[in-house]
């Protein structure tokens, strides 16, 4: 059963959504369009780059996996 609190966390989560993704639109026109990656990773305007810097599987310098959840943590 559904009770008020979550009905209304509901209303406010649908209505906030259009904004939102409105705002998060691949070509705003400030970077210019996106050029497709060779390699199939990511998508990027003109002039910006990315550097893979780790794989989800693979064996970090202290015997352990890369894991799947990325945190960012450097060891």
């Amino acid at each position: 059963m559904i009770n008020r609190r979550r009905f209304l966390q509901s209303i406010v989560a649908a209505a906030t959504a259009p904004a939102v993704t409105r705002n998060c639109r691949a070509d705003d026109g400030r970077f210019g369009p996106l050029r497709p990656d060779p390699d199939r990773i990511l998508d990027l305007p003109r002039n910006f780059r990315l550097r893979v810097i780790s794989r989800a599987g693979e064996r970090i310098s202290d015997g352990l996996l890369v894991p799947g959840a990325h945190d960012g943590i450097s060891r």
